[in-house]
């Protein structure tokens, strides 16, 4: 065994050179500040002796050619991120550092940090962001010519995205813009380290942006990186001078992920053999991002002392899609929980015939086109690598909102102890609060509604009641006493948390528990453990101990530990029966998805299960399979609760070999009760009984032949989903309320609502997933699914005429159960019982409109307003605006202005998701009624209604009557176009305006209008209101606003927007409105 290397020690500057403190942003050039000297001219004064010199430029400015054109490229690098972190709001800034050589040089560096959301507001590099690099440090270079020039010193990855987080990390952009083979390296859990070289004979390790100490902390990531450096060097028995010849002469990173539980934790456990640094990476230190294949990283990482990071080669993408699905089910490798995957792929050689590169065309274009959104290319060149990351969902997600949910419950706490010691409260709470309901003893007293009646009062009337109908002198039947019986409940439970919300808020009540995004049952009884624990509860101490170290980052994975062995425990197993939940150990049921994932028995049953919603199709799909292939069709509005459905699911499973589910399963709860059912049916170790021994006839006697139980299938799951987020919401509404429409009453219940729809989670557990478009027509998305599922289940393809012929059949399919919506009975004098429609389960609610919504007509929601649904992506159409800077004729400052604003919109989710123009509210309407009924003609100009909602009243009934004629079911849907052609904000609202409004339907629509919408079309002015800057200021200002950019006010900008600035083409559908 060789003997290894002795080091000196790491806070020293033999090797790596002593850091100064940090020059951050300052307002003139980046330039200047790389001296961090007074001189910022390194050809004067002390900047002359070449100890104070910036090192490097020799060895990296020679006469190769192409390091000369690295050097070049670099520096056009740096003057793009110069001009860009000097603009007013910069989303870049630069932070300076000085390192000392061990040979008395100085090495001037420059970190660049670029803001989070910078990355996701443009699909390609330019003026504001002239890299995606994250994690980039540069050095300046001097020549004898005394020119300036600069290098990249340290270069991290380009920002990667989640699968579908970005446009062209979308599935259709994967399968256009990458080539095999996908390499897939484990997401390790921890932070960046990069080690470089700043000459050969020098190393330096810096964190993401920084490097060496900082003020205010013990020890920061890059010294903790450095011990680790020398700990890994000492193994191979190499020195860190080797090191640094080596990465000087190839003139790249090495990429790290610093796990040490010692030092930080994060949310995965890292055993004391797997702390340390993970090498990840070797990049090219170029303004391009390279980087080396990952056999030769394995290679240099053992040759180095370092822990290599563990990857898997697949040649497909559907081998990949499969690895990934497989492996999300549990979200572990081999028994181990891992964060994820990233995924390496290359850009082919040629773009894609047909293809957008580097931005997405607007959403106006995309439906006048009458096709789908084209595939975004990723912002890179042919050939090019570049990666896309896959998070799995169980258990790294959940673990990681269990230690956010406690961050934010001690920080609350936090707050709630600072207002009790400014009350004089004395101590923490933790110990004097007994439970959730604040102190034994008070010190204001807090006022409190009347008590209602208890439940035990109610309990006696109840009783009381029963005996008088005994007697025959009841007056109230039961259900109305236990209708009364809720509402007093009712009124006691708001009293309460009245109550609580005031004692909160005086500092006597401790704070409610944080409420959780997600409903798992493991994540609702987390938060009540910790939240008892913080500040006791009935029979649990208060445990201070246990979140003592929390806020430094430690004992985050000791706390998760003592909860789970909680949920494994009888009363952790009692709250998640209670709940729903099962696999008490934290992650789903992972004991059941491991046994799942272990099964290699065949496949003998198959569940299809749609994700939908309605008016996509799935019924005719489901009635054309069935006349096809003879699978079992169990259909959701046949029954009046959930139970019976997923009863007849378990039953045809029994009989058939496939069975395709047919409900919308638009909700993750709908989902999630299908697979588990599943699950439980395909488990190898349940215990089954067999059948009943029966009788012999009249005689008696009973069959002694024993039955053998029967045979436990593997039942496949398959989703056939539809990708509902590929159309803007009210194109997604209109193509599906038409197949409603078309269907007419071959339907149980007619509803068009899709506010409830979740979408689909990534790697959910079914086994196969097959995609559709919900704008390709029926034969196409039935000859998409029969492609899928014929391979998969064995089955031969079927001809073009039995594929027609079975989908006629199904577009004449009429339900063999037909069922009354509320508003039908209601219509029919029934009395509308709630118990009557629930068989829906809440999936199509009637809360939903009627398929051709606000019709005007008789039942269905009642009617705010008519407008125009306007067909319009507005993430897509703004950000192409403000990412390409489309608009040529628009200000650097009200671009600037616009950008910001729009990014918070978005940021706050404050962006409209149905834009719409309003035509006629309801409130003009009672307003001119009020008018006429009064002799005081001007009563209509209140000053709550100026002179521009005075024209918007004229004539409001005749115009509300006209378009509520319009949308009587009888008629044709009414459609229009429309140009929008100015983007108007104030800071408080965002809108578009709009011109041109027309339709075929309403020739006369001018004039029952009164105008076409734009400047000198008429007295009309009509908007679409992109987002507000808060929930309290109301759409309605946009009108305000518009006015004021058209009368030139200060403060209010306007940009035109389309390509030339000619405006973006729309189309939109006449509708009731009450949203």
């Amino acid at each position: 065994m060789q003997a290894a290397a002795t080091h000196a020690p790491p806070d020293s500057a033999d090797e790596l050179g002593e850091p100064v403190p940090k020059v951050p942003n300052s307002p003139s050039s980046a330039f200047a500040c790389l001296s961090l000297d007074d001189d910022d001219d390194y050809d004067d004064g002390d900047c002359n002796d070449s100890s104070q010199r910036p090192t490097g430029t020799s060895q990296h400015m020679g006469g190769n050619a192409s390091k000369a054109a690295e050097v070049a490229s670099a520096t056009r690098l740096v003057e793009a991120l110069d001009a860009a972190r000097k603009r007013p709001k910069p989303l870049i800034r630069s932070t300076g550092h000085r390192v000392q050589g061990p040979r008395d040089e100085q090495h001037h560096l420059l970190s660049w940090k670029t803001s989070e959301f910078a990355y996701r507001k443009s699909s390609t590099t330019g003026s504001d962001l002239p890299t995606l690099a994250r994690g980039l440090f540069t050095e300046r270079l001097l020549t004898r010519d005394g020119s300036v020039q600069h290098r990249v010193a340290v270069r991290g990855y380009d920002k990667f995205f989640n699968l579908a987080e970005m446009p062209w990390t979308r599935p259709e952009a994967i399968r256009a813009y990458t080539v095999p083979p996908y390499i897939l390296t484990f997401k390790e859990n921890g932070c960046i380290i990069f080690i470089a070289a700043l000459s050969d004979h020098q190393l330096v390790v810096t964190s993401k942006h920084s490097t060496g100490a900082l003020d205010g902390v013990a020890v920061t990531h890059a010294q903790k990186g450095e011990e680790w450096l020398d700990v890994h060097l000492a193994r191979a028995a190499k020195t860190r001078e080797q090191l640094a010849r080596e990465l000087w002469q190839r003139n790249e990173t090495a990429v790290f992920e610093l796990c040490d539980d010692s030092f930080e934790e994060h949310v995965l456990e890292y055993p004391a053999e797997k702390s340390g640094l993970h090498l990840h990476g070797l990049n090219a230190n170029s303004a391009t991002f390279r980087t080396r294949p990952m056999d030769e990283v394995d290679a240099f990482a053992r040759e180095w002392g370092f822990i290599p990071t563990r990857y898997i080669e697949v040649a497909s993408l559907a081998e990949l899609h499969e690895l990934t699905d497989r492996i999300g089910m549990s979200g572990s490798w081999e028994g181990e929980p891992i964060e994820g995957f990233v995924i390496r792929t290359r850009m082919p050689s040629t773009d894609p015939a047909g293809q957008s590169s580097g931005g997405a065309s607007t959403e106006a274009e995309s439906s006048s086109a009458g096709s789908t959104r084209a595939p975004v290319s990723p912002p890179y060149a042919p050939g090019q690598t570049w990666f896309y990351k896959v998070k799995f969902d169980e258990p790294y997600l959940m673990y990681r909102d269990w230690r956010e949910l406690t961050r934010k419950m001690l920080s609350q706490k936090a707050a709630w102890e600072k207002t009790v010691h400014a009350r004089g409260g004395g101590g923490s709470g933790a110990n004097t609060i007994p439970g959730a309901t604040g102190p034994a003893t008070v010190d204001e007293p807090i006022s409190s509604p009347a008590e209602p009646a208890t439940t035990e009062a109610t309990s006696s009337a109840a009783a009381d009641a029963d005996a008088d109908a005994d007697t025959g002198e009841a007056k109230v039947s039961k259900s109305q006493l236990k209708r009364e019986k809720k509402k007093l409940e009712r009124e006691k439970r708001e009293a309460e948390a009245k109550q609580r919300a005031a004692a909160i808020q005086a500092g006597i009540a401790p704070p409610e528990p944080p409420q959780a995004r997600s409903k798992r049952p493991e994540t609702l009884i987390f938060i009540q453990w910790c939240y008892d624990r913080l500040y006791g509860a009935n029979g649990v101490k208060a445990r201070p101990d246990l979140f003592a170290t929390f806020g430094e980052g430690k004992g985050i994975i000791a706390l998760r530990n003592t909860f789970l062995d909680y949920l494994k425990a009888a009363e952790g197993q009692q709250k998640l029966a209670a709940l729903g939940g099962g696999g008490g150990d934290g992650s789903n049921g992972a004991a059941v998805e491991a046994a799942a994932a272990e099964d290699t028995r065949p496949f003998t049953k198959t569940l299809i299960t749609p994700i939908a919603v309605p008016g996509c199709g799935k019924t005719v799909l489901a009635v054309a399979l069935s006349e096809l292939f003879g699978f079992a069709h169990v259909q959701s509005d046949d029954f009046k609760g959930k139970k019976g459905f997923l009863a007849s699911v378990d039953k045809e499973l029994q009989a058939h070999d496939v069975v395709f589910a047919d409900k919308n399963n638009h909700l993750f709860q709908q989902r999630d009760e299908l697979i588990e059912l599943m699950q439980k049916r395909s488990d190898p170790n349940q215990v089954v009984k067999p059948p009943s021994k029966k009788k012999k006839g009249k005689g008696g006697g009973e069959d002694e032949a024993s039955a053998a139980p029967p045979a436990i299938p593997r039942i496949r799951t398959v989703a056939v989903a539809w990708q509902l987020d590929a159309l803007p919401l009210n194109a997604l509404h209109r193509i599906c309320s038409d197949r409603i429409l078309a269907r007419g009453d071959n339907h149980q219940t007619l509803r068009a609502d899709t506010t409830g729809a979740a979408g689909t989670r990534d790697h959910e557990t079914f086994d196969e997933t097959i995609w559709l478009g919900v704008d390709e027509g029926l034969e196409a998305s039935l000859r998409r699914i029969v492609k899928g599922l014929c391979p998969m289940l064995g089955l031969p393809m079927p001809d073009d005429a039995r594929i027609e012929a079975a989908l006629a059949k199904a577009v004449e399919y009429k339900p063999a159960v037909k069922r009354e919506t509320k508003s039908e009975k209601k219509s029919a004098g029934g009395a509308g019982d709630k118990d009557a429609v629930e068989g829906t389960g809440g999936a199509e609610a009637e809360a939903g409109a009627v398929a051709k919504a606000g019709s005007g007509g008789g039942g269905g929601v009642k009617v705010r307003y008519y407008g125009i649904a306007v067909e319009l992506d507005l993430h897509a159409v703004l950000g192409k605006l403000f990412d390409e800077g489309q608009s040529s004729d628009a200000s650097s400052e009200a671009i600037a202005s616009g950008r910001e604003f729009f990014h918070q919109l978005r940021q706050e989710k404050r962006i409209t998701l149905r834009p719409h123009i309003t035509l006629v509210h309801s409130a003009a309407v009672a307003k001119e009624q009020e008018s006429q009924s009064i002799t005081n003609p001007e009563a209509a100009e209140t000053k709550d209604a100026p002179a521009k909602q005075a024209e918007d009243v004229a004539g409001a009934t005749a115009r509300w009557e006209r378009y509520a004629d319009l949308c009587r079911p009888s008629n044709d849907v009414v459609e229009f176009d429309m140009v929008l052609d100015r983007l108007i904000w104030d800071g408080r609202v965002m809108a578009l305006s709009v011109r041109d409004v027309s339709s075929a339907s309403v020739p006369d629509f001018e004039a029952v209008q009164g105008g076409r919408g734009g400047q000198g079309q008429g007295r009309w002015r009509p908007h679409v209101t992109v987002g507000t800057a808060a929930q309290d200021i109301r759409p309605v200002e946009a009108n305000r606003a518009l006015m004021e950019a058209e009368d030139g006010k200060q403060g209010v900008f306007q940009i035109p927007i389309g390509q030339g600035g000619t405006g973006v083409r729309a189309k939109g559908r006449l509708q009731g409105m009450n949203h």
